[in-house]
């Protein structure tokens, strides 16, 4: 017996297939028909909501007899929370939000097995948070967090994982300038990553990044400040051509 945390259907952004067999049964991120399309070859998914799950085995039903096996049951969490902080220089010079994408994360989650798939998606959101260095007014931080079933083949609960598929952050910013320039930075994160024992189940990833070049200088559109202090950006009205690397 399988026991989740809401009804099947009811977890946003999480869908469930192959339940006629718990070897086949898994919970996966729905397809994101709302992503910005940065590549032909990624599947872009959907934030999973939280997903917490316990499984009893050896459980038999019995008309009319109260079955201990179900009482006291605590579901632990399948979905970890990832706290993403970027730091970027010549912050100054962009438009917010930044458009990231996160491709090579897991797409479903196998309750039999209790860990992720090797089957790969990419989420995609806008990051924002931004404030400045001290004392400066050009180099700052982006920050979000978000949730997501994590890496390939990963057990949610551990903290010492040997991650084997590369972890990529792709950020696109866009310029205060008049032509509204598109500036595409890639980061391998794979090894800065931290992982966070929780007693919920999903532990909590964490990364600090530095973004490796400078942000060119612009002239800003309207004035010197103009666009300075923006804070958002529509990016459904932006065509972005960019292909895979």
């Amino acid at each position: 017996m399988v026991v989740f945390n809401e009804l099947r259907g009811q977890i946003r952004g999480v869908g469930i297939r192959g339940y006629e067999n718990l070897s086949t049964l898994e919970a996966y991120d729905l397809p994101n028909p709302d992503f910005k399309n940065r590549s032909n070859d990624n599947d872009y998914v959907y934030d999973p909501d939280i997903l917490a799950s316990v499984m009893v085995r050896d459980f038999i039903v019995r008309d009319n007899e109260y079955n201990e096996a179900l009482v006291g049951l605590e579901p632990l969490r399948k979905v970890h929370q990832f706290n993403i902080v970027a730091h970027v220089k010549g912050l100054n010079n962009a438009r917010m939000p930044a458009l990231v994408d996160l491709p090579g994360v897991a797409e479903s989650y196998s309750f039999s097995e209790d860990r992720n798939t090797s089957i790969i998606a990419t989420q995609q959101f806008t990051m924002n948070g931004r404030a400045y260095d001290t004392g400066s007014s050009k180099d700052g931080i982006i920050a979000i967090t978000i949730y997501t079933l994590g890496l390939l083949n990963e057990v949610p609960s551990e903290t010492n994982v040997q991650i084997d598929s590369p972890v990529k952050l792709d950020f696109l910013f866009m310029l205060v300038d008049a032509e509204k320039t598109l500036v595409r930075q890639v980061v391998d994160v794979t090894d800065l990553i931290e992982f966070q024992p929780e007693p919920h189940g999903a532990a909590t990833l964490n990364v600090y990044v530095e973004l490796p070049d400078r942000l060119p200088d612009v002239v800003p559109e309207g004035g010197e400040d103009s666009g300075f202090g923006s804070e958002v950006i529509d990016w459904d009205i932006i065509d972005v051509p960019l292909n895979a690397n």
